[in-house]
């Protein structure tokens, strides 16, 4: 049984693969255990901690306390996939052999998954970038693409997903799902804010990295947005002379052209337009020193669809407040 699932969910695999962490806005979901999704992530990638672990001379232990009890609603082959990916990553980071511990249980608003191992452990500066596309701590193999494809699974359906890690003492990642609550049967409802919330304006999405800078867009187009994409900063200031932003959203790290010369160049054509920075980096910008830079707000990576509406709400008060001083 856990043979034929994992052949069904390979196909499921490789679409999302290409559409990469596109949000779907058509995709029906289900009604989800994820206690017993987890299960079955467990009886699945056993062949790879148990069997795997004692051809490599070591001893890997897997303790699951699965006492979540909420339904959440969603697609059950693409919660599998997230949760192989983090139990395999967790196997990876224990070369030496270690626990790996898997809890779900029910919060206020939903269920909480945690995965936690006692292995190598991150720096900072990887934690910063771990969901980044193509951002690997794999030399030899590994494509870079699971755990963004990850981020961009929980966030499609509306939950969070964090890390804490320490060099040498092992990682924990947290995610939490809202429990379904169904319009009907099989749909999820909406649970963050409606397009409506905010007022349609025209923003400028740019990053060197195409599907960081498609997952933003399709972010903002979710609600009610118009939106144009440049990849790279020399081809987002070639595109503010056609399109004429209210706002502008620019990755930090971009070769050549970076999100400081995209934000100088926004703030000398137009003073009035915010300019938001999204970058791995948030937490160690000082404010003060980012405005005096020509940026308006800073918004970190991994971002979520709570992070995108506060950045809206943000930049639609500031587009308001200056049309009421004109």
């Amino acid at each position: 049984m856990v043979i034929e699932q994992a052949a069904l969910d390979g196909a499921s695999t490789v679409r999302r693969v290409q559409e990469f962490t596109r949000l779907r806005q058509d995709e029906h979901f289900e009604t989800v255990d994820i206690a017993q999704v987890l299960r079955d992530v467990v009886e699945f990638t056993r062949p790879a901690w148990m069997s795997g672990a004692k051809k490599r001379g070591v001893h890997v232990e897997v303790r699951q306390f699965l006492d979540s009890k909420h339904p959440v609603a969603g697609n059950a082959s693409e919660l599998r996939e997230v949760f192989t990916n983090l139990v395999l990553n967790a196997l990876d980071a224990m070369p030496f052999g270690g626990l790996i511990l898997i809890t779900s249980q029910d919060a206020a608003e939903g269920v909480v998954v945690r995965v936690r191992d006692t292995g190598v452990g991150m720096d900072a500066e990887t934690q910063a970038r771990i969901f980044d596309p193509f951002f690997t701590t794999k030399p030899v193999k590994g494509t870079g693409l699971g755990l963004s494809v990850a981020y961009g699974i929980v966030t499609r359906h509306h939950g969070t997903i964090s890390v804490d890690s320490q060099a040498g003492l092992g990682t924990e990642f947290v995610l939490t799902f809202p429990a379904s609550r169904p319009a009907h049967p099989g749909m999820a409802e909406p649970l963050t804010g409606s397009p409506s919330e905010f007022p349609r304006m025209r923003i400028l999405v740019v990053d060197d990295e195409e599907p960081v800078l498609e997952v933003l867009a399709d972010m903002f187009r979710n609600r009610g947005q118009e939106v144009r994409t440049a990849i790279g900063g020399e081809a987002g200031i070639a595109e503010l002379q056609h399109f004429r932003p209210e706002v502008v959203f620019s990755d930090l790290g971009m070769p050549d052209v970076n999100g400081w010369d995209v934000a100088r160049r926004v703030k000398s054509q137009a003073p009035e337009t915010p300019v938001v920075l999204v970058t791995g980096w948030g937490s160690q910008l000082e404010e003060g020193s980012a405005q005096a830079r020509g940026v308006d707000l800073i918004m970190a990576k991994p971002f979520s669809m709570d992070d995108v509406d506060a950045a809206l709400r943000h930049v639609a008060s500031m587009i308001a407040d200056g049309r009421q001083a004109a």
